[in-house]
């Protein structure tokens, strides 16, 4: 190996053991058995549940978790992005201990988003500048109080892939390369399989940069290569978002933004300097129970790097100023969106409302910034900078990685994990025909009118059961799980017509009178088929992009 590759194979390893380290460092509460409980802690945990409890059944079908809400089902990944929550399900299903999957998960989200952070600012500032762009990253206090005060791992997910998306759409931008098309494709599909807000507010701005780059005659050629990209993308991950836009109206979606007004949710410029570290809500005012700062010492190393590249602004290439420049408006205006001076534009675009908090945008506030930190490395001496630069960073800021309460939980896997999912209830995505809930569990999922006969024989599954019952006269029968589209009932083979209970959202059917074999059943409805065939073309074209450019590298001779 000559020389030079060799010292660029060593620079490498040490940045990225460095990284690990420093994810391993901030995340240490995770490496212990202890559930964390952030706001979102015990939701993260029942998300887990359902998904390990599925996998463990071999119900791939996840968008229908039968025992949730009492036994009486419930939407539940059908609504919210599952990618995280899938790898958590995995990891507990291999450990056999749901807490160590869920914070295994956890460490694992938090240290590639260091990585992510790190291949994408060392295309602009160099292996040095890079790693520490990727410190900041993972320093910065906000993305510390998504880990340890709001328990948001999917949002943590979604963050993870942004700087991916980022480098990818720069690199698609001045040439068509195979290999950044397909990374952008997967990348993009996987935000939207990661968290809906992150989705909503990051997507349009790259339609935004596709549409800049028509305005550039030596860049024009990048808008479409970026715009299909995004299409691809969209496409790939249709077989969740698709089914969200047709179902939505059967759920009440409006429990999503119920009792959230953003205009008490501005946060005051001084908290984006300094506020106090604590592990409670959002309130109206300055008077949070949790910090929004951006870190003292990443805004140093932010400005600094901003005096830095408008003096070098001559020396670099039309796409770099390009993208440096709209980057840097993004994270300006990403500040701008979480103070009430921004009032207007979230009162003209509803779909914000959606956001809840406009803190969220502190989001790409952070991701900025800490790229642009990265620039400290260009000052001379090189590792004077950036030594002195991550022991500010590591110092100011790791003192905030520790969690504000913890739990131990023994909890075991099969029928006692089915029994647990049973007594937990949530209201996010209620099937609409539910209209007051049902107060005594659902322990027998067919009542016949009458107590006529009935058994359940071989051959039912969590999401099908199959019953024979013997009626001297009609009656009628409920199936104590809530209605939604997909469920369906056959009675020999033929469908009956089911009628929602107007209280409970419970099935309702008539059986003629006679010997007959019922069929309930969670079937795929056609919008779902359609949109698995719009993702599986999407998969089937980018498998084959990626073949192409196998078979096109050059061989040695």
């Amino acid at each position: 190996m000559p020389p030079k590759e060799l010292n660029r194979l060593i620079k490498e390893s040490i940045a990225t053991g460095g990284i690990i380290v420093l994810s391993l460092a901030i995340c240490h509460a995770y490496l212990h058995p202890r559930l964390i409980e952030g706001h979102d802690g015990s939701g993260a945990f029942v998300k887990t549940m359902a998904m390990v409890d599925m996998l463990s059944r071999g119900q791939w079908d996840l968008t229908w978790q039968p025992y949730l809400y009492s036994g009486y089902g419930y939407p539940l990944f059908t609504f919210y992005p599952p990618l995280f929550y899938f790898l958590a399900g995995i990891l507990s299903y291999a450990a056999h201990d749901l807490v160590l999957g869920l914070n295994g998960a956890v460490i694992l989200v938090y240290m590639l988003s260091g990585l992510s952070m790190y291949y994408f600012a060392r295309r602009f500032w160099g292996t040095v500048g890079g790693l520490f762009s990727a410190a900041a990253f993972l320093l910065a206090p906000f993305h510390i109080a998504t880990l340890y005060v709001r328990s948001g791992y999917a949002e943590m997910t979604g963050l993870m892939l942004l700087p991916v998306i980022l480098l990818s759409i720069y690199e698609l931008s001045s040439g068509f390369s195979k290999k950044y098309f397909i990374i952008a494709v997967l990348s993009i599909a996987g935000l939207m399989l990661s968290h809906h807000l992150m989705s909503l507010i990051f997507l349009p701005l790259i339609v935004l940069w596709g549409l800049i780059l028509f305005a550039f005659s030596s860049l024009r050629g990048g808008g479409p290569r970026i715009i299909f990209a995004l299409i691809m993308g969209v496409a790939l991950a249709a077989v969740y978002w698709v089914p969200v836009l047709f179902l939505k109206t059967y759920v009440n979606t409006s429990v999503l933004i119920r009792g959230f007004d953003f205009n008490q949710h501005f946060i005051e410029w001084r908290q984006l300097l300094k506020s106090s570290w604590g592990y409670g809500g959002s309130v109206a005012g300055s008077g949070d129970g949790m910090s929004f700062q951006l870190g003292w010492g990443h805004g140093m190393a932010a400005v600094a790097s901003g005096i830095f590249l408008i003096s070098q602004r001559g020396k670099k290439i039309l796409v770099d100023k390009l993208f440096l420049s709209c980057l840097a408006v993004v994270g300006v205006g990403a500040v701008l969106m979480t103070m009430s001076i921004s009032g207007w534009v979230w009162q003209r675009l509803p779909l914000l409302s959606y956001v809840q908090f406009p803190w969220r945008f502190l989001t790409l506030a952070i991701l900025v910034m800490s790229f642009f930190s990265g620039a400290v490395s260009c000052f001379r001496p090189r590792w004077l900078w950036t030594a002195a630069g991550l022991m500010i960073l590591f110092l100011s800021n790791i003192a905030y990685c520790q969690p504000g309460k913890t739990t131990k939980l023994d909890l075991g896997m099969g029928q006692g994990l089915t029994e647990h999912i049973r007594s937990l209830d949530m209201d996010e995505y209620l099937p609409v025909w539910a209209r007051d809930l049902p107060v005594i569990p659902s322990q027998q999922a067919l009542l016949l009118s009458n107590n006529q006969s009935m058994r359940e024989i071989h051959g039912s599954s969590s999401l099908k059961h199959i019953y024979f019952v013997n009626n001297n006269k009609p009656v009628l029968a409920v199936y104590n799980g809530f209605y939604f589209p997909g469920w369906k009932i056959f009675i020999d083979g033929r469908e009956a017509r089911i009628f929602p209970h107007p209280v409970w959202g419970t099935m309702i059917f008539s059986i003629p009178e006679g010997k007959h074999e019922i069929r309930i059943v969670y079937t795929v409805i056609p919008v779902r088929i359609v949109s698995a065939m719009v993702s599986l073309a999407a998969l089937i074209a980018l498998l084959y992009c990626g073949l192409r450019a196998r078979s096109e590298r050059p061989r040695l001779a």
